[in-house]
């Protein structure tokens, strides 16, 4: 454990197995490496297919919540996570007796949690810190799934209604009767310059 207590690199091993545990997530083997490299996200886990990081600092970190805030975003930027939270551990975790002991703690404690997705990673919109335990993390992830899949249904739902309009322009276009009878019943009528053209 060390003179200062635990490591948030074991703060997050441990919370990445526990998370595992509860049966949601899936971790990869190389998440119970503890020298990975440091451009490396903390933790990487999949919930329902999708890539989800955790970054986590203790609060007795200077700027941790920034920090942690920043990497959030930067893993979805780059298209390294859906997924990404920024996790601040109570102080107090680091001086837990043990390992054991250690778990038993996380799945009490709370944390400050922001969660970062493709939805909402916006450079100058701050995201919005709340505060809970591994329950609430667990909820969090589930609340960011379905966002991102209302995000998708849209996103999908426009680019075929977009499609649709196009074929139906492209298969009007040559018919002036036709163009004209929807004018008439969308209530579309000419633009005054054109009328003005005609009369002159």
């Amino acid at each position: 454990m060390g003179d200062t207590g635990f490591r948030e690199e074991v703060l997050n091993v441990e919370l990445a197995r526990l998370l595992a545990e509860r049966g949601e997530v899936t971790l990869p083997e190389t998440i119970f490496s503890l020298h990975a490299r440091r451009n490396m996200p903390d933790v990487f886990l999949r919930f329902n297919g999708l890539g989800v990081v955790i970054e986590g600092k203790v609060d007795d970190k200077a700027n941790a919540m920034r920090e942690v805030e920043q990497n959030a975003r930067q893993r979805v930027e780059v298209g390294l996570a859906h997924i990404a939270v920024g996790l601040i551990y109570p102080a107090s975790l680091r001086t837990v007796g043990s390992l054991k002991e250690l778990g038993k703690a996380l799945k009490t404690a709370d944390f400050r949690v922001c969660v970062v997705t493709e939805v909402n990673a916006l450079p100058d919109e701050p995201a919005v810190w709340q505060t809970g335990n591994i329950d609430f993390l667990q909820s969090l992830f589930h609340r960011a799934f379905e966002d991102l899949v209302k995000e998708d249904v849209v996103v999908r739902a426009v680019v075929v209604l977009e499609d649709g309009i196009a074929r139906f322009a492209r298969s009007v276009l040559p018919h002036q009767a036709v163009l004209e009878r929807c004018a008439r019943t969308l209530g579309i009528g000419e633009p005054p310059d054109s009328r003005n053209e005609r009369e002159e």
